[in-house]
């Protein structure tokens, strides 16, 4: 199982990368402590995998379609990820630092592509527009066999012999008690994964992946969904709880959280690829945002925080700094 603390996109797009898993055993497990991803978040992504998870510590919340229509797992629950679909994923506020477990494989492994398994069993599961996320609660004694099926299965030691087998029976099993879950929806006449609205706001999310770099700005994201710019106020008000501006501001800033985290760029370099104009606008952001990051990219020498200052601590804040606080982010509204 690998620790994760950042997830990795196909280039030009939000799919996510599992460049590890082999073509023969298309199965990754890990472990995503999420006070080590940036923002205590994971961005808007899609992967072709289905996402098996358990909440060993913590909540996080999913949201699929909307800002709105999230879902929030707490500790010990379960939960499951349909392949194919867009969603992103937030620490709940409040909450302690969120672990989570995860299973992320091709359901393909649990039986024969063209065999009679995989068109009962496993095609209409994967292909039903209404199953997006289900969940299973700790306080619900009927969902409690599933939880404690998914604890056990991490346990598998895939070095050893014969649990590559072992994990896909334990699999298997979970696959039968999600199937069963999801049934009533197949027939749903609410059924829609993929909306016009979904499709308009993966556009977009593309877009802003390929051209974040750029001066880019609403017109532009409109036009590479084909809507009305007020359409697109509209859209992603609707389905990321905020503005286009706002929106682009966090995602330029998350992708520079990563490139301080995972390269060993400059701060400057860093802004300049995030089309971020003023390096001490990115520091001090990132100062008040992500200090723990910031103290780690200290500690690697890549950033100077004066010294004697905690930009942790509330003694910190002044009025002075309020104000420059609020310059900073009229000047990010014009990003």
């Amino acid at each position: 199982m690998r620790n994760m603390d950042h997830i990795e996109l196909h280039r030009g797009g939000r799919e996510e990368a599992f460049p590890e898993t082999a073509e023969d055993w298309p199965y990754i497990a890990e472990r995503a402590e999420f006070a080590r991803y940036p923002g205590n978040s994971i961005p808007w992504h899609w992967h072709s995998e289905v996402e098996l998870f358990y909440m060993e510590q913590g909540a996080i919340d999913y949201r699929t379609r909307a800002a709105h229509e999230h879902v929030r797992f707490e500790e010990g629950s379960a939960g499951f990820i349909n392949g194919g679909v867009l969603h992103s994923t937030l620490q709940s506020p409040n909450s302690a630092p969120a672990i989570q477990m995860l299973h992320i494989f091709q359901p393909s492994m649990l039986g024969d592509p063209a065999g009679r398994l995989q068109k009962r069993y496993i095609n209409p599961l994967l292909q039903c527009r209404g199953v997006d996320v289900l969940k299973w609660s700790p306080t619900n004694p009927d969902d409690m066999p599933f939880i404690d099926l998914l604890k056990s299965s991490f346990s598998h030691d895939l070095q050893r012999p014969q649990n590559e087998m072992a994990l896909r029976n334990s699999l298997s099993e979970l696959w039968i008690q999600i199937n069963a879950k999801a049934e009533p929806l197949f027939s749903s006449d609410n059924a829609s994964w993929m909306t016009n609205r979904d499709v308009q706001f993966k556009a977009i999310l593309d877009y802003i992946r390929a051209n974040y770099a750029a001066a880019i700005d609403v017109p532009q994201m409109a036009s590479a969904a084909g809507v009305s710019e007020r359409e697109c106020y509209r859209i992603i008000e609707a389905c990321a709880g905020t503005t286009p501006a706002a929106y682009l501001r966090a995602y330029r800033v998350n992708r520079a959280c990563e490139l301080l985290a995972h390269t060993t760029r400059t701060v400057q370099t860093v802004a300049r690829n995030a089309a971020l104009r003023q390096q001490a606008i990115l520091a001090r952001y990132l100062k008040n945002k992500w200090d723990a990051l910031l103290r780690a990219i200290e500690q690697r020498g890549r950033i100077s925080i004066a010294p004697g200052r905690n930009p942790a601590s509330p003694s910190s804040v002044t009025a002075s700094n309020l104000q420059a606080n609020n310059r900073e982010e009229q000047s990010y509204e014009a990003l």
